[in-house]
């Protein structure tokens, strides 16, 4: 399985790679949640909260950044929880981490609908059905799978093409949100900024752990990082950079939000930034411009996302976790064609369950990425104990106090996200019975292989893949 058939072109370079990882993780949340997060801990809480938020996902950052130096190939998890646990491991990490991707990347159709109905109203007109007490109408629908299909067209032509596209919707998000930024700091009301903490440090508390999980997407760059042509400790730093760029990307649409409305403002819209941008420049074509990339964010995230799903289920096919055809390149774009065309399918199928049943399976798949978080910031703990002299060309400083501090934060979203526990915790039945659904069909998965003997020859592959020493 492991040949140069099986490998991906490096052709990523520094900027590319920045602005997939940066585009995954800002997504829409920035303009949606603005207003609600403002509110709750006005302007300088919820930059304390997004602080604070930023500190404890670095630490599982850290982990992934120190790991995907040491093992630059596709499957990330993968690799790290299979040299740290063993191949049986490796597929149950791995195999939770591809709900987590393919979920969120069906959930992005439905992000885009909910997106440009703030331009213009999408759930109006002609009603095809009702699913789940949710009505998908023609109009929402049309939409979704028009966005579904440019998705598909840039996942399948290859990452080159998915860098140019990262690196246009990335600049223009910057240039307009710069120009909100400049335009609330001259024309803003310093005043609008208090109360700085209308509920105390409680506001604060409140919606932190709702930031770290705003704080994801990171994670899609480990992915990549065997189609990127730099040095494999550049490949580290880049996981940092990405989160240290989106907190500051937070921070500055925060307060320039919170400049430009008073605090009675903020609570009648739905579009804090939106409003805001309105505001300053006296027309409803400035917050139109700032919607436009707010989608360009949904875009961005969405297309890593594909990124992620497409480059595992092609690194599991490759070590014979997953049938072979999962495995097959492209022979012009060097694609992953056949993951692609499967994860194409399912966002195209997507739309049409509507956007309650969807939000059950996004969530479902938030979980699964939590719990990939965890797997990988045990295996960079397990690592540094079982193996000190691993070749690490970006080494954490003090990191196996990073690890036990990146394991306990990991842990906590997980549980967390258990059913009962909090305001995030799965719905029972629908959201919780799609992890325990995903994890039986997993066991049978690994019962039916286990029993075939296939996870001698699992472990080979992988072994002459992450440490080079195929024969």
């Amino acid at each position: 399985m492991s040949n140069e058939k099986n490998r991906l072109k490096k052709t990523l370079g520094k900027w590319d790679v920045l602005a997939i990882g940066f585009g995954a993780i800002i997504g829409w949340g920035w303009l949606s949640m603005g207003g609600y997060w403002l509110s709750a801990a006005g302007s300088l809480g919820s930059c304390l909260a997004f602080a604070v938020a930023g500190v404890m996902i670095i630490f599982v950052g850290l982990a992934f950044s120190e790991l995907a130096s040491a093992m630059p190939k596709a499957g990330g998890v993968m690799n790290y929880t299979w040299r740290a646990f063993g191949p049986k491991a490796s597929f149950f990490a791995a195999w939770m981490l591809t709900l987590g991707y393919v979920a969120m990347t069906a959930w992005e159709g439905v992000a885009t609908v909910a997106a440009v109905d703030f331009l213009f109203p999408t759930e109006t007109g002609a009603v095809l059905y009702t699913i789940a007490g949710q009505d998908v109408y023609l109009l929402s629908l049309a939409i979704a799978l028009a966005a579904a299909a440019v998705m598909f067209f840039l996942a399948y032509r290859g990452i080159d093409t998915i860098a140019k596209f990262q690196n246009a919707s990335v600049i223009i998000m910057v240039v307009v949100v710069l120009i909100f930024a400049v335009a609330a700091l001259f024309k803003g009301n310093a005043e609008n900024l208090q109360p700085t903490f209308p509920n105390g440090f409680g506001g604060s508390v409140s919606i932190m752990l709702m930031c770290v999980l705003f704080l994801g997407g990171f994670d899609t760059i480990p992915q990549m990082a065997e189609e990127m042509n730099l040095p494999r400790k550049t490949v580290g730093k880049l996981v940092i950079t990405s989160i240290l760029m989106a907190l500051l990307w937070y921070f500055i649409t925060l307060l320039a939000t919170a400049a430009s409305l008073a605090p009675d403002e903020l609570s009648g819209t739905t579009l804090a930034a939106g409003t805001a941008m309105n505001k300053i420049f006296g027309g409803s074509w400035a917050g139109n411009i700032l919607v436009i990339s707010g989608i360009l964010g949904i875009l961005t995230s969405w297309v890593a996302l594909y990124i992620g799903a497409t480059r595992l289920l092609f690194s599991m096919a490759r070590v014979g976790m997953l049938p072979s055809a999962f495995a097959k390149l492209h022979p012009k774009y060097n694609t992953p064609y056949v993951a692609t065309i499967v994860v194409g399918i399912l966002t195209f199928v997507a739309p049409f369950f509507g956007r309650q049943a969807l939000q059950w399976l996004s969530n479902a798949g938030g979980f699964a990425i939590n719990f990939g978080f965890g797997c990988a910031t045990l295996a960079f703990l397990v690592l540094r104990f079982k193996e000190p002299n691993m070749e690490r060309p970006y080494k954490v400083p003090c990191g196996k106090l990073v690890g036990i501090l990146g394991v306990m934060m990991s842990f906590t979203l997980v549980i967390i996200s258990l059913p009962g526990v909090s305001q995030f915790s799965l719905m029972w039945p629908n959201e919780a019975g799609i992890v325990i659904a995903w994890v039986l069909l997993g066991a049978i998965l690994f019962v039916v292989s286990n029993r075939s003997g296939r996870f001698k020859q699992v472990d080979e592959n992988i072994r002459g893949i992450v440490l080079g020493d195929e024969k």
